[in-house]
């Protein structure tokens, strides 16, 4: 297929976004999908990227992409301080390839922070501190938090008289270091060793075990990952290939960003929508706030119920007032 055939196929699939009624879902999906691409490098082309960008401009305007915008501008800038970063690790005789994304908290979909605590391998550790200090020292105002789910990295392994180039997840990386120090080890072992929580160890320990690369061996011969279970390197893995990617599917799933909460994300919108209002008229019925809510706001479609449970929410917190000579008129308070 052309790039011609491809963008006019992405023009007419964008025209059902015109019918959807929750654009505000079709948003935060679009935009965990476009972070695992920016994340991992598999964006396939810029130019089909910008133009699905332009295209969402066109129908929902400025505001529906703002945080998209941030996305690529995180990454597109983060490569601007790479010399520098790089010149610092150099003074700490730091020879890791380390290279890292500085992301928006604000605009990026929200990544579990449930493995963000755990133990790194001494190497990472070193360049995770060393680059805290190379970032406080330049911005001292802002705070810095690790995001590891979606972290790469590269190993080189020995496997009996075969070296092969490994590339795993963080949680596999910390996983397979241990047995750098130790013949064996226990799943209670490896969990007080790495922090990392039960439910994502045991996925770890099926990716290494069970997998198509079978790096670890284990105490019995059951697929099934229990607390029991001892596990070692597996001194007779061979493989065809002297570089492989050990694939961890669940972790990558979880890694895309939770659902949109309809109970909850919404609730800003509705109550920014109402003060705007209110702000501009002083004074309505609750039935005619109700009907201009439904007008203005196109992004999904709100209930009448969803709408009087913000203006009670606002009421509650004085942005709005029930009129003395009838509760049926809302008052707006300055």
């Amino acid at each position: 297929m052309s790039d011609d055939d491809i963008k006019e196929k992405l023009t007419h699939t964008l025209d059902v976004f015109d019918l959807l009624s929750d654009k505000d879902y079709f948003e935060e999906h679009y935009r965990s999908l476009m972070a695992t691409r920016l994340l991992d490098g598999s964006c396939a082309n810029d130019e089909f990227e910008d133009l699905v960008k332009k295209l969402l401009l066109l129908k929902n305007g400025q505001s529906f992409i703002s945080k998209i915008n941030g996305m690529q501008v995180d990454v597109s800038s983060g490569s601007a301080m790479v010399p520098a970063c790089k010149a610092y690790f150099e003074s700490k005789e730091i020879t890791v390839d380390f290279d890292m994304k500085l992301l928006t908290e604000s605009f990026w979909p929200s990544f579990t922070k449930d493995i963000d605590n755990i133990r790194l391998p001494l190497e990472l550790q070193r360049c995770t501190q060393a680059y805290e200090e190379f970032f406080t020292s330049a911005n001292q105002s802002k705070r810095l938090r690790w995001t590891l789910v979606n972290g790469q990295v590269t190993l080189n392994g020995s496997f009996g008289k075969s070296k092969y180039t490994i590339k795993a997840n963080i949680l596999q990386t910390t996983v397979l270091c241990l047995f750098n120090c130790f013949g064996a080890l226990s799943f209670d072992q490896i969990k007080q060793e790495t922090g990392i929580p039960e439910n994502f160890l045991k996925v770890v320990l099926h990716s290494l075990y069970v997998g198509k690369f079978q790096v670890l061996a284990k105490s019995d011969d059951q697929k099934r990952i229990r607390t029991t279970d001892v596990f070692q390197p597996n001194v007779g893995f061979t493989s065809k290939s002297n570089r492989f990617e050990i694939k961890m599917a669940v972790v990558e799933e979880r890694s895309q960003g939770p659902r949109v909460d309809g109970t909850t994300s919404r609730h800003p919108v509705l109550e920014a929508v109402i003060v705007r209002l209110m702000k501009a008229r002083h004074k309505l019925t609750i039935n005619d706030v109700t009907a201009e809510v439904l007008k203005q706001v196109n992004l999904f479609k709100p209930t009448a119920r969803d709408i009087k449970q913000r203006i009670e929410c606002l009421i509650e917190r004085e942005y709005l007032e029930r009129d003395a000579s009838d509760k049926n008129i809302l008052n707006y308070l300055a």
